[in-house]
């Protein structure tokens, strides 16, 4: 499985680190400044933990210590992500686990220690991060158990309410993370093709680049005319042909027809698959299953942070 994520196309996971300035931004968004406006203060300030009301209520200050625990088991995920956001708030993060470990309940997942403010200040944000990325891996390994004894991966859409965050927990379960943005592959999809109006689809595929050039299809016969004008282009970037709300009986039929005509480019079903259904699709000769609900209802795992004052 490995060898295979490490060339594939649709595997951007290396680029989902805060050594690249996009994925830093995206943990800048979504936690620092998250817990900057939970203070009520704008992302750009520095870190006043006295805004807390309840905090600075109750106590004037001192030191704390705290544990992430499994309540439930599954696989961790936003070690990284968890290590950028105490950092900046001054807080000691040592794991016990890595990312992709899978967590018995009752596992400590790990321990920090900073001023009582700090922790209290970042204690929601840290816990909602860690559950989702958690739960969105967990979810993504399951799948994966699922297509065990097939050569069909598991890939991310970007219908990611974290962004690039959701991307990485894939990633981490052990799916492709497929487009990080708009920035970086080709994915032609209906609306495209209804804004060409009558422009030639032959001339914008020739002078597309990207990581890869996807087009999406919504029937046979379609399928069968991209795949035709990707032989006929012979692009040096892949070219991967998206089965749009295929059943795994028109996928079959359809590869079969591809296969036929030597004409098979990379085949990845979409749209309204589950884990329930995905076995289903990798028989029938998907190469790729992106699962939207992976990210777009992503149930979160049960940790909590328990919490020691002195």
């Amino acid at each position: 499985m490995q060898a295979l994520r490490a060339t594939h196309p649709l595997d951007r996971s290396a680029e989902l680190t805060a050594k690249n300035p996009l994925y830093s931004s995206c943990l800048q968004d979504y936690l620092v400044s998250a817990v900057l406006r939970d203070l009520g203060l704008p992302p750009d300030h520095a870190p006043d933990f006295s805004r807390d009301v309840t905090t600075s209520s109750l106590f004037p200050g001192g030191l704390a210590t705290g544990s992430i625990l499994a309540k439930e088991a599954g696989v961790l995920a936003g070690m990284e992500e968890a290590a950028f956001l105490c950092a900046h708030f001054g807080i000691r993060w040592r794991p016990q686990r890595d990312d992709g470990a899978q967590l018995a309940e009752g596992d400590a997942a790990a321990e920090l220690s900073g001023s009582l403010p700090a922790v209290l200040a970042v204690e929601r944000r840290l816990l909602e991060l860690l559950r989702r990325m958690s739960g969105i891996a967990t979810e993504t390994a399951l799948v994966r158990r699922e297509l065990e004894g097939t050569k069909t991966l598991v890939a991310a859409t970007r219908k990611c309410p974290w962004e690039l965050l959701d991307k990485k927990a894939v990633a981490v379960g052990g799916g492709l993370t497929h487009r990080l943005s708009l920035h970086d592959a080709v994915l032609v999809k209906d609306n495209h093709l209804a804004a060409l109006r009558g422009s030639s689809l032959r001339d914008s595929l020739a002078r597309a680049r990207g990581a890869f050039i996807e087009l999406e299809v919504t029937s046979r016969d379609d399928a069968l005319q991209a795949s035709r004008l990707f032989q006929e282009l012979a692009l040096r970037t892949p070219c991967i042909l998206l089965l749009d709300n295929f059943s795994p009986a028109q996928v079959r039929e359809t590869v079969g027809l591809l296969r036929s005509e030597g004409t098979l480019p990379l085949i990845e079903a979409s749209g309204g698959i589950t884990r329930e259904h995905a076995r289903a699709y990798a028989q029938a000769g998907a190469d790729v299953i992106s699962l939207g609900y992976l990210t777009h209802s992503a149930r979160s795992l049960d940790l909590s942070l328990e919490v020691q004052h002195g």
